[in-house]
């Protein structure tokens, strides 16, 4: 992937050979978010080495393409698909998913991922991450 970086003109940290960067092109928006999915379950699993996988949650909205329910059947995740309202642009709000939260702490669930929309395939929605960053 060097050669991408250098075409690209990234700086020597996205070098595979540097041992800091790298990373591999996807084919597909699906492949990229498994792979992302992957990423950040591993990185969760690094802090906290003694939760079970059943207690993973990756966290969608009803208007999120397919590929985070895709991606949870085959890493065998739960999903949760967070309701959006037509009220607010099927955009999901800060409050929709601090409830998520705190519902499925309470319930000993980990949620470890978002998947984010921003301009999904079925509404064109898009997510108000101003809102979302303060959770």
């Amino acid at each position: 992937m060097d050669w991408a970086c250098r075409l690209l003109g990234l700086s020597p940290e996205f070098l595979n050979s540097s041992e800091v960067g790298g990373g591999v092109i996807q084919n597909t928006a699906c492949d990229s978010a498994l792979v992302a999915i992957v990423a950040a379950r591993s990185l969760y699993l690094r802090h906290h080495p003694n939760i079970p996988l059943t207690d993973l949650v990756i966290y969608t909205t009803s208007q999120t393409h397919s590929l985070g329910v895709k991606a949870g059947l085959v890493l065998g995740l739960s999903v949760r698909v967070l309701e959006v309202r037509a009220e607010d642009n099927f955009s999901l709000r800060g409050k929709t998913l601090r409830l998520a939260l705190e519902e499925d702490e309470r319930q000993g669930l980990k949620p470890f991922v978002l998947i984010a929309t921003l301009g999904t395939t079925s509404s064109g929605a898009i997510d108000n991450l101003p809102e979302i960053q303060q959770i």
